[in-house]
């Protein structure tokens, strides 16, 4: 038998017990029979009267497993009572919440067997091959360190540009690369002029954090569906067409990888090893950027809404989109797109580029010197 308690919203902030019982031999997830007490009753005194036994009594006279779960109602009745309480509510929200956690945690090791282990060994066996061949993403902690890899304060300082969409189409068109090509180009630009007036552009290319959304990839799982993947942005190359070509290339790479690693592999690591492997991923991730950044920048291209947006029956002109900054790279660049324009928030702390409206300003500079090898 397996028992614990949560404290229950339904019922007033009241620390309520659970148990389960299932029967003998059986470890897979089961579905579970809700046994509810009588008045005056509890979930203890539900399990006290052989429910263990019967289940085994049941399996062994050749009725499909399953559980019975017991829960606290306070002693009262399982409707809403003039107090607020309602154990029933509790029942359907909270209590089956905690069977849902507790199914996932007992097929844990099956899960693990089945998916997990098989979906890391067919990532590792590609990343190799894709190494070999010459067309493997960035690799996490391959990036240079830069300035704005060091340690910082959270003072943060906002800046905000915007470029019309039809003019990254005329590029997107002109050079065959996409929309997200041109306005990762556009942030490689700006962040490797940064870099060169302060004299310390690196050898080797700057690397991107990029999240994306895995919706279509995952339909029906209730999880947060976003991932991300490492591209390099090319910032060794000086002339802005060339590191264009090379960004979609390296984009491209990046995408291709990052759908055969598969959309949920880390997620599903963390899921099911618990708490103590974030909490030493972190530990370890902490530890190696003081001395190696797992990337540089975040580069965050969010989709906006279609066509024109309204607020209140007034038309939205404009959005000011920002992300966060993490530890080991203190520059974030979010991009959106509205009413025919992209939308660009760049967020830093100060101490790592201290005009950070400079920067942002670079980024419609960056978009006239490739529209000006156009016309």
């Amino acid at each position: 038998m397996m028992t614990g308690s949560f404290i229950s919203a339904a019922r007033g902030g009241a620390q309520t017990n659970w148990a389960i019982a299932r029967p003998p031999g059986q470890t897979g997830p089961l579905r579970p029979v809700i046994a509810l007490h009588g008045k005056g009753s509890d979930a203890a005194s539900v399990m006290a009267g052989g429910v263990e036994q019967g289940l085994a009594q049941a399996v062994a006279a050749g009725l499909p497993p399953f559980a019975v779960a017991a829960v606290d109602g306070g002693g009262s009745y399982w409707h809403q009572r003039s107090s607020g309480e309602d154990s029933g509510a509790m029942v359907l929200g909270e209590l089956e919440m905690a069977l849902s956690g507790l199914a996932g945690f007992v097929s844990r090791p099956k899960r693990f067997i089945t998916t997990v282990l098989p979906g890391t060994v067919r990532a590792l066996r590609d990343v190799v091959q894709r190494t070999k061949a010459g067309r493997a993403m960035a690799a996490p902690f391959s990036a240079p360190r830069t300035s704005l890899n060091r340690r910082f304060t959270a003072r943060r300082t906002v800046a905000f540009t915007r470029v019309e969409l039809e003019d990254v189409k005329r590029v997107k068109n002109h050079f065959g690369v996409t929309v997200n090509d041109v306005v990762m180009a556009l942030a490689s630009g700006v962040v490797r002029q940064f870099l060169v007036d302060r004299g310390e552009l690196p050898a080797r290319s700057l690397v991107a954090l990029v999240p994306s959304s895995v919706h279509e990839q995952i339909e029906g799982d209730s999880r947060n569906q976003v991932s991300g993947m490492f591209t390099r942005l090319q910032t060794q190359i000086a002339d802005p067409v060339q590191r264009l070509i090379a960004v979609a290339e390296a984009n491209t790479i990046a995408k291709e990888q990052s759908a055969a690693i598969g959309a949920t592999l880390l997620q599903d690591w963390f899921e099911i090893f618990g708490g103590a492997a974030m909490g030493i991923a972190k530990r370890v991730y902490g530890f190696v950027t003081r001395f190696r950044p797992m990337y540089n920048v975040i580069v965050s291209n969010v989709p906006g809404p279609r066509g024109l947006t309204y607020f209140m029956g007034a038309s939205v002109t404009g959005l000011t989109p920002f992300g966060p900054v993490l530890l080991g790279a203190g520059l974030n660049m979010t991009i959106t797109t509205a009413n025919g324009r992209l939308h660009f928030g760049l967020i830093s702390p100060p101490e790592l580029v201290p005009d950070i409206e400079a920067m942002a300003a670079g980024i419609p500079a960056s978009l006239n010197e490739l529209l000006a090898r156009i016309d």
